[in-house]
């Protein structure tokens, strides 16, 4: 007789983001020096348009699909920072928040100097130091302190956490293809009132407008597809550029005998913050310090 499933967290977490590494991995090596897709080159417009809002919020909501066990979880990222950059300000004030089955999992804070890594089941916190404390900017300021947000964000806040290193931690703006082209993927765009599935997700339905676009992206297997991402572009009537909105991605894979379906959306907002958000972080009664993982540069 087959066991019942029980659901662990801390097993499928570690599944998730050895997965979801690996993944991200993969993607990010395949993806350097290789050329931008015309569509590609209209999303990596819009991560510029991003990069020069003060303020900006990426609400991912979400589903896992374990077998009969459906997890909901939800994570918020969002930052607040001067534009244009003074080049000797310490000001990039980041935030991220996890939830799962609705219960607050993690929360990641860059203030300013430090990167704080809270996590709430285990009352612990890390703490690492992107800023300097005698007032002038290190020169790998940004990418420090997003790559200790990257390092801390778990399972699907991976990618949101992704976006906004892509989006803050060079000289400017540059989107690196999530799904690249020499992973062998398919690519479609539904624009001028057309409409089409999702790939993976066949319920789901993209419908454009006049000014609202699809880029869709998906991978196969034995004919099957198996991932899609999708980037939701609305045309901006000043810049005549096309902003981005949203984000769906859907995963499909198998874990020994039980079917798996990781699927989620992004919301994009410019220039709103959630109420929560205040970027400080105090440790809490009987707050434990924990070591924390540490980014490559200096500072």
């Amino acid at each position: 007789m087959c066991e019942p499933f029980r659901y662990n967290y801390s097993q499928t977490l570690m599944i998730q983001k050895a997965m979801l590494c690996g993944a991200l991995a993969l993607a990010t090596a395949s993806s350097f020096g290789q050329a931008l897709s015309a569509t590609e080159a209209e999303i990596d417009v819009a991560f510029k348009t991003l990069r020069g809002s003060s303020q900006a919020l990426f609400r991912l909501t979400g589903n896992e699909y374990f077998g009969s066990t459906t997890t909901p979880f939800t994570s918020d990222l969002f930052w607040s920072r001067p534009v244009p950059v003074t080049p000797t300000s310490q000001d990039l004030r980041i935030e991220l928040r996890e939830s799962r089955n609705g219960i607050p999992m993690r929360r990641v804070v860059g203030d300013g100097r430090h990167v704080w890594g809270v996590d709430f089941a285990r009352n612990t916190y890390s703490t690492a130091r992107y800023g300097s404390y005698d007032g002038v900017k290190p020169t790998d300021y940004e990418q420090n302190g997003l790559q200790s947000m990257n390092l801390l964000a778990t399972g699907q806040s991976a990618w949101v956490a992704r976006m906004t290193r892509e989006i803050w931690g060079g000289l400017d703006a540059y989107y690196r293809p999530w799904i690249p082209l020499s992973n062998g993927r398919s690519e479609y765009t539904v624009q001028g009132g057309a409409s089409t599935a999702d790939p993976v997700v066949t319920t789901r339905a993209y419908i454009s407008t006049v000014t609202k676009t699809f880029f869709i992206y998906w991978l196969t297997k034995g004919g099957v597809a198996t991932r899609s991402l999708t980037f939701e572009m609305d045309e901006n009537a000043t810049t005549g550029n096309k902003d981005l909105t949203a984000i769906y991605y859907s995963d499909r894979s198998q874990v020994g005998a039980t079917a798996r379906l990781i699927d989620w959306k992004v919301d994009v907002f410019s220039g709103v913050l959630p109420t929560p958000g205040n970027f400080t972080y105090v440790p809490g009664a009987g707050a434990k310090s924990v070591a924390g993982p540490r980014p490559n540069g200096g500072g």
